[in-house]
């Protein structure tokens, strides 16, 4: 095991890996998101914090934290439990390792810090192992094509494959509160040619004239793409590849009066494969409105005219001046202010737990009062790894409707 770190102050690499898919798709994002400050969100404190927890159980195996949510702790376990089988056997463990892939890079002291890695060693050649705790909820995660695991996997094989021979690289993303457990392997010739493709793109996001490429993916987190032009074009072809021209299928504004009411032609409707192949680029088209609002919002608020915009007051609602006072005025009235709500599942696990029960025995306490309904169909992308539902499984979603 490694020495714990700081999870307050990594430090922040230009390439950071875990932007990787952002500047590997779209070089002139690399320099253009440097120049924007960081902004910390509960999202990422909570994100750090389930990371220190993590940490804190796999090093010497240790179980039970002095102090922790209980919910958290719940999910992080799983992830826990799923490195140790992971790390059974292993010559190397690594446990929240900060790595140097500089040599991927035109510059110097680029470093990421992985959250487990193991090295399984044998004659034929050994197997590098790296995973990734993803505790978010916004983003579904997977290990195939996992860009920020693959810098990863291309440091430590530079750091280990002269004393074990690397000829196997598994990555692995846990992603527990989504019920994500996800493997991807990947071949040492494969990883070799995956690490000439991160060299050339480094050098290229390092040019002044790098170029800027929109997309699914590279679009999503990007703090410039408000005034990018880029996306623009993008959508442009979009609708330039997607839709037909319909203006020969416009009626004249200018008729003749007819004899008889005139045959408009039909208007054609988007095919199947139109709206599939429009359908990755919502979240991009709504992401990339959503950041062009928030930023001429900025801009009225601070002053600046946005021509046919303006600031106005938004709407709220009303809440007490001093809760305790409010509500002793109206039990004085004789109304009870208090409405009582039946706890949840997982609340009563948690007060049983509170109580001293072990979590184990609140799980099987619970577990015959609780119905856990089928999920509602949802339409995904090919490469989630759900497994597809069928009639029978969508039959026992939907109730009959007479």
């Amino acid at each position: 095991m490694t020495d714990p770190i700081d999870h307050d102050e990594r430090a922040h690499s230009a390439f950071a890996p875990s932007a990787a898919a952002r500047w590997l798709r779209c070089p002139a994002s690399l320099q253009a998101n440097l120049l924007v400050p960081d902004e910390s969100s509960v999202y990422a404190e909570e994100g750090t914090r389930a990371h220190e927890l993590a940490e804190w159980m796999l090093r010497d195996d240790r179980t039970l934290p002095p102090e922790h949510d209980p919910d958290m702790y719940e999910h992080v376990l799983r992830y826990v439990t799923w490195m140790r089988e992971l790390a059974e056997g292993a010559e190397v463990v690594l446990t929240e390792r900060r790595v140097d892939f500089s040599h991927l890079t035109p510059i110097p002291n680029q470093t990421g810090t992985c959250d487990f890695a193991a090295i399984i060693a044998s004659r034929v050649g050994a197997v590098l192992k790296t995973a990734d705790l993803k505790f978010g909820t916004g983003v579904r995660v997977e290990a195939k094509d996992n860009e920020q695991q693959l810098i990863y996997a291309l440091a430590l094989f530079e750091e280990y494959d002269w004393l074990f021979d690397i000829k196997r690289i598994d990555i692995h993303i846990c992603q527990p509160r989504l019920n994500v457990f996800s493997t991807w392997e990947v071949s040492r010739a494969d990883l070799l040619k995956l690490g000439e493709y991160v060299r050339e793109r480094a050098a290229l996001a390092f040019q002044p004239d790098a170029p800027r490429v929109a997309g699914e993916k590279q679009c999503r987190f990007c703090k410039v793409k408000a005034d990018c032009p880029a996306l623009l074009d993008a959508l442009h072809q979009i609708a330039d590849d997607t839709f037909e021209d319909l203006t020969a299928l416009t009626p004249s504004r200018v008729l003749e009066v007819p004899l008889k009411p005139p045959s408009l032609p039909a208007i054609p409707t988007l095919t199947v494969e139109q709206m599939a192949r429009l359908l990755p680029y919502r979240s991009t088209v709504e992401g990339w409105f959503k950041a062009m609002h928030e930023r001429l919002e900025g801009l009225a608020i601070n002053g600046e005219t946005v021509p046919g915009w303006k600031v106005v007051e938004g709407r709220s609602r009303r809440g007490w001046r001093a809760e305790s006072d409010a509500a002793k005025a109206l039990l004085a009235a004789g109304i009870n202010p208090y409405v009582a709500k039946m706890c949840s599942p997982s609340e009563a696990e948690t007060l049983l737990k509170g109580a001293g029960v072990k979590a184990k025995e609140a799980k099987a306490a619970v577990a015959p009062l609780v119905v856990k309904p089928p999920g509602r169909p949802t339409l995904v992308r090919d490469g989630d790894d759900r497994d597809v539902l069928g009639e029978t499984d969508i039959e026992g979603v939907f109730e009959e409707v007479d």
